[in-house]
């Protein structure tokens, strides 16, 4: 079995892995190897689930595929060109 040997981490951190080990009468280092499998099962299964989201992607039937492609000239402002102002009490006005 291999060896890890980590430095450098956070004071906070180690105090989590510490209670986390007391409360499931585990060692510290088989509370950790235990955490890193957990994050590393959640990780495969992001991975797995985007993998498959992309072999999913049928762009013939993909009904917003083309979306913004062909976009259509209007004077009317795009509601986006004002959004930092809102968001930021700014006021940009646009005239086309």
């Amino acid at each position: 079995m291999a060896t890890l040997n980590l430095n450098h981490i956070p004071d906070d951190m180690m105090s989590q892995i510490q209670q986390l080990a007391e409360q499931n009468h585990q060692s510290v280092d088989a509370q950790a190897v235990f955490l890193l499998k957990q994050a590393l099962q959640a990780q495969n299964i992001i991975l797995n689930s985007q993998k498959e989201n992309e072999k999913n992607i049928d762009p013939e039937n993909d009904p917003i595929w083309d979306l913004g492609k062909h976009p259509v000239e209007d004077t009317i402002t795009d509601a986006s060109v004002n959004l930092d102002g809102y968001l930021y009490h700014f006021l940009i006005i646009s005239f086309s």
